[in-house]
């Protein structure tokens, strides 16, 4: 039980959220976006190739700040953590728009990645989890194909709390 409070305090995103750009005019092929969190920065790689609704999605949730400002609420030793509830009002909206499925190009989730949590067919909308481990039993179903991951620093946050 103390491994879910630490990490819930460590990497509760708390403030800004940076999107790498191009130069105008060019595409980046695959953005990254900086998280700042109560620990240090949280750097996700998003993955269009592998599901380009999924990736455009948390683009856009990005940069209507969604993600400012939220606590992580499932944290499982050696499975994931989850989080994409906001508290605030101006964005509850959100969790009422689901999103389609992606094609499923059977990409499995493992160790770092980033996908939308999902209940069944077209119900991602706003939350999301970091896989701690490859999962493999997940990646099978359209609604839980992957569009990211994290890069080191997910990892260096992790073993602090081990």
């Amino acid at each position: 039980m103390k491994f879910v409070a630490v990490l819930i305090v460590l990497v509760a995103l708390a403030g800004n959220l940076f999107v790498a750009s191009a130069d105008e005019g060019e595409e980046v092929q695959n953005p990254i976006v900086e998280c700042s969190t109560t620990k240090g920065f949280l750097a996700i790689e998003v993955h269009r190739e592998w599901a380009p609704l999924g990736a455009d999605r948390f683009l856009e949730l990005v940069k209507d700040s969604f993600y400012t400002n939220i606590a992580l609420f499932r944290c499982v030793h050696k499975f994931l953590v989850q989080f994409g509830i906001s508290e605030d009002p101006t964005k509850k909206h959100w969790h009422n728009k689901n999103l389609k499925d992606d094609p499923n190009i059977h990409i499995g989730v493992k160790k770092n990645y980033v996908s939308f949590a999902g209940g069944g067919p077209n119900t991602r909308s706003t939350q999301l989890f970091i896989a701690f481990e490859d999962l493999d039993f997940l990646g099978n179903e359209p609604w839980e194909t992957p569009f990211g991951k994290c890069i080191p620093t997910v990892i260096s946050i992790k073993d602090k709390t081990s």
